[in-house]
C-alpha cells in the first residue's frame, strides 16, 4: 500500500502579494523595556561583560569630534557637506578597479592586487586594461571623488583585537599581551 503519486509540480506564477488569510491570531506589542545601562554596567562582574559594557558606554558617548575617531577637519567638513551631485565615473578601468575594490571589501589588499593584475594580464589587449589601478590608487580615487577617508586604528597582528576604547590606553594586546 503505497501512497498515491503526487501530481507534477508546476511553477506558480508570481503576482502581487496577497493578504494572508485571517486566522484570528492576536499579537501583543509590548513596550521596549527601560534598561538602565549605567546600573547594568556597574552590576557586571564577568570580565568580558565588563569590557562589553565599557564599549556600550563609549558608543553612547561617541562623537565625530572625539579624538579617538581621528577625523581631520577636512574629513569632518566632507561628512557635514557631502557632494550634492551624483558621482560619474566614465573611465571603464577606474570603474572596474573601484568595483573590484568594493566587491573585495572584506578580503586583503593582496587579493585585490591579484585580481587587478589578473585583469590586466587577461584583458591586456582590451582598451583601457593598462589603466586598471593599483590598490593604493583605487583608495586615492575614492578619497578624491567621495571624500571618504580610511579610519586607521591600532590592532593586534595576532588577534585582530582593536586597541580602541576602552583598550586605547593599553600598550599591549588585551588578549595575547603582544606590544603595540
Amino acid at each position: 500500500d503505497s501512497p498515491p503519486p503526487s501530481p507534477p509540480c508546476s511553477p506558480v506564477p508570481l503576482g502581487p502579494p496577497q493578504p494572508l488569510p485571517a486566522n484570528n491570531n492576536i499579537y501583543e506589542c509590548r513596550p521596549q523595556p527601560d534598561v538602565d545601562i549605567e546600573a547594568l554596567a556597574h552590576s557586571a562582574t564577568f570580565q568580558p561583560m565588563l569590557h562589553t559594557m565599557s564599549f556600550i558606554q563609549e558608543l553612547r558617548n561617541a562623537s565625530t569630534t572625539d579624538p579617538v575617531a581621528k577625523l581631520s577637519d577636512e574629513v569632518l567638513d566632507q561628512l557635514c557637506n557631502p557632494p550634492s551631485v551624483p558621482l560619474v565615473i566614465d573611465n571603464p578601468s577606474v570603474h572596474h578597479s573601484i568595483s573590484t575594490y568594493l566587491a573585495l571589501e572584506h578580503l586583503s589588499q593582496v587579493a585585490c592586487e591579484a585580481i587587478c593584475h589578473s585583469s590586466k594580464h587577461n584583458f591586456g589587449v582590451a582598451p583601457g586594461a593598462e589603466d586598471i589601478l593599483t590598490f593604493q590608487n583605487i583608495e586615492r580615487h575614492i578619497r578624491i571623488h567621495t571624500g571618504v577617508e580610511p579610519l586607521l586604528h591600532d590592532m593586534c597582528p595576532n588577534t585582530c583585537h582593536a586597541c580602541t576604547r576602552p583598550f586605547s590606553i593599553l600598550n599591549e594586546c588585551h588578549i595575547c599581551q603582544k606590544s603595540r
